[in-house]
């Protein structure tokens, strides 16, 4: 699964609209395996060509528009907005959820490490899936790992 992450020195970048970088993660079986960041001018249409050429169908993001978030939708890319904290960090804690709901979860998964969606500052990241489906993956600020940063 290829997703990106509006990107800004190390963190998600706070906006969508200001991001001139996005850093593209290939995830196999839960786990991050290759990155790579691509420099991309402030439109917001120019980004959604690069998202469509680079086959991102996953966007993880700080705040988007809802417009943009709207226009991403129908060009079939999920958004999961409202994400905070350590790029590399939620990657990693995103690849492990959307695993668990590849291998056959009735719904996609919350990685809780942290205690739990908002108890830890962030809040659920749930857009892009319907009510039914749950959330998508905690948006911590920053003070969630994933299990091998938690076993160091």
């Amino acid at each position: 699964m290829i997703f990106a992450i509006p990107y800004q020195d190390g963190n998600i970048a706070e906006s969508f609209a200001a991001c001139t970088t996005f850093r593209m993660y290939n995830a196999e079986e839960g786990r991050l395996v290759a990155c790579m960041d691509l420099e991309v001018p402030e439109e917001s249409g120019v980004k959604l060509a690069y998202l469509i050429i680079y086959n991102i169908r996953c966007l993880v993001c700080g705040n988007i528009g809802e417009e943009v978030e709207r226009e991403l939708n129908a060009n079939g890319i999920l958004t999961f907005p409202g994400y905070a904290g350590s790029a590399d960090e939620v990657a990693s804690l995103f690849a492990q959820s959307m695993q668990q709901a590849i291998d056959g979860a009735d719904t996609y998964p919350s990685s809780h490490a942290c205690g739990g969606c908002g108890s830890c500052g962030g809040g659920c990241g749930c857009h892009g899936a319907e009510e039914d489906e749950g959330c998508g993956a905690c948006g911590c600020g920053g003070g969630c790992h994933s299990e091998d940063e938690a076993e160091e």
